[in-house]
């Protein structure tokens, strides 16, 4: 320590000493940076002082210690330069440097020759050594490329399609003059050696000519569509055909000559007997060209069995022919059969062959056969004589039949004029005989005919069936008018008189037909009337024949039938308990007196029964007060108002009743839409139904009522329910629905409500000012006034409406049904 203090008798420290002088670090050491040692600027003596170098260089003496704070030991140091290590290089040899082992080093200042392995080539020739550091830093071994191989012979002009020179790795793509063939398609490069090395270029086989009818590929000895470079083809071709080459050489693909033809061999003609010359016409020699024909030809009176024969290559076709002897010509022959020959048809016989001769029926030829040899008949031709007819034998003839004649036959051209024993007549006068054949070919001798008996009463003229002569031995039917019978069945003839000698018509009786409900019998006189006789007609209880008697002539009934007609029942007829006066059956021709329960009146008096029907139609409709007198008539053609007391007030006014009227002809002329009640005090309820013709069986009904101001039902259900909503506007409602194509639409709005129908009529009504409390609705009443009788969909199809109202105030009219 430099000091010491006391206090109060203590040192601080309380003790020093005396030591070494430190060592100061070396300085200006070349190489070195400026601070020498590790351990600092001063090195304790005793202590080490670790040297430092720059980098690339080591000190000498890695450590100095310092002595007594004068010197080091060792007194100094030097940096000297690092040796560089080599680099570790693929494909090196040894060590990388030449003439150093490995490893190695390489000193400062020195040069490394930089090696490879055989096949590869250094990047650099050299590296620099100083202070630890090569100059280049390294060097690579690259694989050494390959020279395209040279000096090939028929090689083409560059001996590898990639170039002269081939990278290690790649490979060389042979090629050779045009003609010719690598031995190796590729030569492949590994480290600066082709591998093989080499090729050779060796010459391309032929492709031999294809053409026909060579025999195999053309080439004697050989297979295959090609022959090799050097090769000679010996040509040659199927049998019949000759080769225009003896041979053809191959020389790298080329062919010489470089094709041939198989040209097709002549035919030898063959040796035909009976043929004229050498059997083909126009041609001479023993051989025909291939391709030529021969036009075959032989001796007079002989045939070729084929016209033409062809050359082809030696071969003919056919092969051969014969030359046959022509068959004969036979003669036309006046009267032959077919063409004169048995058992033969056509116009020729085959020569060699007979004819046995033939004429037609009823001629004999003259000689018996022909022959035919090479075309010539022997003899050339033959005659038909005519055939003589033989007599036939008939019953009953005189001698041979023919008067005048002898013997069994006559020749042709002759008449035989029959002739038959007494009693007996011929059948024809005369037979002809023509060439073996009698016409007629025979007659017959028959008994004396019957003549027919003539203009009898009640029959036709001629009175047999059979006509006007009837032959001995047979029957006349006899014949009567209609409505009339014989009085016998048949006449016989016997030798020209009729057994009996004659007959009379006498009239037939009546069959009566079935008729339909009628009594059996159909007549009080029975089911068959005689001439005459009078049939009464007679029906099923309670119908009535149509006629009051038939009378029956000659088989005849007039008139010709009755019916039973029919009785009517009453008809079925609403609000009326017996609707015909007479009962429930009323016979045919009688009247029904329409009838109807009180206070209905009938719309017909009466209805006339025709065989089952009732004529007409009846209904029971409720009695209407007439319009005028007690009744005030405010009738103005607009159906949009009612009337009370004589004038017009508001539509749908309670206690007044409309009546709609329709212009219809034949048809009634009203249906109702009633006004409906409500209590006398306060007035104000009020309702109406339509029904009838406009709505077939369906209810419409509309009752004023408090909240909702109206209440309108379809069959007893709110509209709201069952018809469709078509519009809503500022509260307006509209309600449509259709009805066999008639469209019906209800309108409200606060107390207005409006009806209408398609037909253009429509209802309105308002209500107002009315006193609503204590409002005791009456039920509707809707009487069913025509309703079953669907007037709308039956009639007025084109009729008009007009509106009528009165106020109906009789007791009668004003209803006070029970219920809503």
């Amino acid at each position: 320590v430099e000091t010491m203090s006391c206090t109060t008798g203590s040192l601080t420290p309380a003790s020093w000493s005396c030591i070494e002088d430190p060592c100061p670090a070396l300085e200006g050491i070349a190489n070195a940076p400026k601070l020498t040692c590790k351990e600092g600027k001063s090195i304790l003596s005793g202590k080490v002082c670790s040297t430092l170098c720059k980098g690339g260089y080591t000190p000498n003496y890695p450590e100095m210690k310092c002595r007594r704070g004068k010197f080091f030991s060792p007194s100094t140091y030097i940096c000297e330069p690092d040796a560089c290590p080599l680099p570790n290089v693929r494909n090196r040899l040894e060590s990388g440097c030449s003439g150093l082992p490995h490893p190695a080093l390489v000193s400062s200042g020195t040069s490394c020759s930089a090696q490879c392995s055989p096949g590869y080539t250094p990047s650099v020739a050299n590296l620099k050594c100083f202070a630890g550091k090569l100059t280049p830093g390294t060097f690579t071994c690259t694989e050494d490329p390959c020279d395209a191989p040279s000096g090939i012979e028929d090689g083409a002009t560059q001996s590898c399609k990639e170039g002269k020179v081939i990278s290690s790795g790649d490979s060389c793509t042979t090629q050779c003059a045009s003609g010719y063939t690598p031995s190796k398609s590729t030569l492949a490069c590994s480290l600066g050696k082709l591998s093989p090395s080499t090729y050779s270029c060796n010459p391309d086989p032929c492709v031999l000519p294809q053409f026909s009818n060579r025999k195999g590929n053309g080439c004697k000895g050989q297979t295959g569509r090609t022959i090799e470079s050097g090769v000679t083809c010996i040509a040659q071709c199927q049998q019949g055909y000759t080769p225009s080459e003896t041979s053809l050489k191959c020389t790298a693909t080329v062919l010489t000559p470089r094709t041939f033809t198989c040209d097709p061999d002549p035919c030898p003609l063959p040796s035909i007997s009976k043929a004229q010359g050498n059997g083909c016409k126009g041609l001479s020699g023993s051989m025909i060209d291939s391709g030529g024909k021969c036009q075959a030809e032989c001796q007079a009176g002989y045939a070729p069995s084929v016209k033409e024969l062809s050359c082809q290559a030696t071969i003919l076709t056919p092969a051969t022919f014969t030359c046959n002897p022509k068959a004969c010509k036979l003669p036309r022959v006046q009267y032959q059969a077919g063409n004169g020959c048995q058992g033969k048809g056509g116009r020729y016989i085959a020569s060699g062959s007979s004819c046995q001769t033939q004429c037609s029926a009823g001629y004999t030829p003259d000689i018996a056969s022909l022959s035919c040899f090479a075309q010539q008949l022997t003899p050339t031709t033959f005659l038909c004589n005519p055939t003589p007819c033989t007599l036939p034998r008939v019953t009953n003839m005189q001698g041979n039949g023919c008067k005048g004649k002898v013997g069994t036959v006559i020749a042709s051209g002759a008449i035989c004029s029959t002739t038959c024993s007494p009693g007996f007549e011929a059948s024809v006068g005369k037979l002809t005989c023509t060439a073996g054949t009698l016409s007629p070919a025979s007659f017959t001798c028959s008994e004396v005919r019957c003549r027919s008996p003539t203009g009898l009463p009640h029959a036709p003229h001629v009175g047999c069936a059979q006509g006007s002569t009837i032959a001995g031995g047979s029957s006349c039917t006899p014949r009567c008018n209609s409505g009339y019978k014989p009085s016998a069945a048949s006449l016989a003839c016997r030798q020209g008189v009729f057994e009996p000698s004659s007959y009379s018509c006498l009239p037939s009786p009546c069959n009566i037909p079935g008729i339909s409900n009628a009594a059996n019998p159909r007549c009080k006189e029975g089911n068959i009337i005689q001439h005459g006789q009078k049939c009464t007609p007679k029906c099923r209880t309670n119908y009535v024949p149509s006629n009051s008697g038939l009378t029956c002539m000659a088989g005849r009934l007039n008139p010709s039938t009755f019916s039973c007609q029919a009785p009517c029942a009453a008809p079925n007829v609403a609000d009326a308990n017996q609707p015909c006066k007479e009962g429930n059956l009323i016979q045919h021709g009688a009247s029904c007196t329409s009838q109807c329960n009180a206070g209905f009146s009938a719309t017909s008096g009466s209805l006339e029964c025709n065989n089952g029907r009732l004529g007409g139609r009846v209904v029971c409709q409720i009695e209407m007060p007439q319009v005028g007198s007690r009744f005030y008539n405010c009738w103005s053609g607009d159906p949009h108002f009612t009337c009370r007391h004589g004038r017009r007030s508001d539509p749908l006014v309670p206690g007044t009743h409309w009546v709609l009227r329709q212009s219809c002809p034949n048809s009634p002329n009203f249906m109702w839409v009633q006004g409906v009640y409500g209590p006398v005090n306060p007035s104000g309820a009020m309702a109406t139904a339509f029904g009838g013709m406009f709505l077939g069986k369906n209810i419409l009904t509309i009752r004023a009522n408090s909240n909702p101001p109206w209440i309108a039902k379809w069959n007893g259900a709110d509209v709201r329910r069952k018809w469709q909503v078509v519009r809503r506007h500022r509260g307006r409602v509209k309600y449509r629905y259709i009805y066999r194509g008639t469209k019906y639409t209800i309108t409200m709005r606060g107390n207005h409500i409006e009806v209408g129908l398609s037909y253009g009529v429509t209802y309105k009504a308002s209500r107002h000012g009315w006193n609503r409390q204590n409002w005791k609705v009456s039920g509707i009443y809707y009487t069913d006034f025509y309703m079953s009788n669907q007037l709308w969909s039956n009639l007025c199809a084109r009729g008009s409406f007009k509106g009528e109202a009165i106020e109906l105030p009789h007791p009668r009219w004003q209803w006070h049904p029970p219920g809503d």
